[in-house]
């Protein structure tokens, strides 16, 4: 009986030690679960710096792309310059003419717009109608990357001038306006007439780093230029437009606010011409 007492007095201590073992094991890990994990107020934090970057990067992101997409525009357009003066030295020095404001080259939409003001614009002419195309290689070059459509208060519908017209840069096409010779004549107009007949090389020679040949498509004054169609690569309210000179320079051009479309009007020694 003595030695049974012994060996049950001898056993519990053992017993006693595991169990507290066990017990401090399981407060260490416990201890170390919560010393790893986040509290709410934490998180919350986390989140706010967060947010905070993300308002601070996103509208350096939105300027680099702005600025991509302006230097892709300016691209096209330096490739519209080197299409114009092909064709000029393939037909005795002249331009093209063409059958409407959107036709001197692009795209034959799949969806040409015919509303609005847009009659006489030449949307639906055929992609190999339009005269550049063959010299410009590929119609993508008369895609802008900023195309927001037209802001010329008829065609507001119009939210895309490459999707509807077919190209995203209006040419100075038949008549003067906005102190603009006219480059391109229009292949409708009776022969000889002012607005059938281009210009020749030989006039853009006279003064050709403000020749305007080509530009965006809202650079007229008589799109409004707080529309949100006309907020191409301009800043709101003042009116900058990526334009095709007659030099073959193309550049992020301000036109002034307070120049009107006075049609018929042009002279060689203003601003641009």
């Amino acid at each position: 009986m003595r030695s049974s007492s012994v060996i049950l007095h001898s056993t519990a201590p053992a017993y006693a030690s595991l169990e507290h073992r066990n017990s401090v094991t399981r407060l260490t890990a416990t201890q170390i679960r919560t010393q790893g994990a986040f509290t709410l107020i934490e998180l919350l934090v986390v989140i706010a710096i967060i947010a905070i970057l993300a308002a601070m990067l996103l509208p350096a992101l939105a300027r680099a792309k702005a600025k991509a997409q302006s230097i892709k525009c300016v691209s096209n357009l330096k490739q519209i310059g080197v299409a114009f003066r092909l064709y000029a030295d393939e037909n005795q020095g002249l331009y093209p003419v063409h059958d409407g404001w959107a036709a001197v080259g692009g795209q034959c939409p799949t969806n040409p717009a015919t509303g609005g003001a847009t009659v006489g614009y030449g949307t639906a002419v055929a992609a190999a109608n339009r005269p550049l195309n063959r010299y410009a290689g590929n119609v993508e070059v008369f895609r802008c990357p900023a195309d927001h459509g037209d802001a010329y208060p008829d065609n507001i519908f119009v939210q895309n001038c490459y999707e509807r017209y077919g190209t995203s840069y209006l040419v100075a096409w038949a008549v003067e306006f906005f102190h603009i010779k006219h480059l391109t004549g229009d292949s409708e107009a009776p022969k000889d007439s002012a607005t059938a007949v281009p210009i020749k090389d030989s006039e853009v020679a006279r003064k050709p780093t403000t020749k305007i040949l080509i530009g965006d498509w809202p650079y007229p004054p008589n799109r409004d230029v707080n529309s949100p169609n006309s907020i191409w690569h301009n800043a709101k309210g003042k009116r900058y437009d990526n334009m095709l000179f007659g030099d073959a320079h193309a550049e992020h051009y301000k036109f002034p606010l307070n120049v009107g479309l006075d049609m018929g009007v042009w002279d060689i020694n203003y601003n641009w011409w």
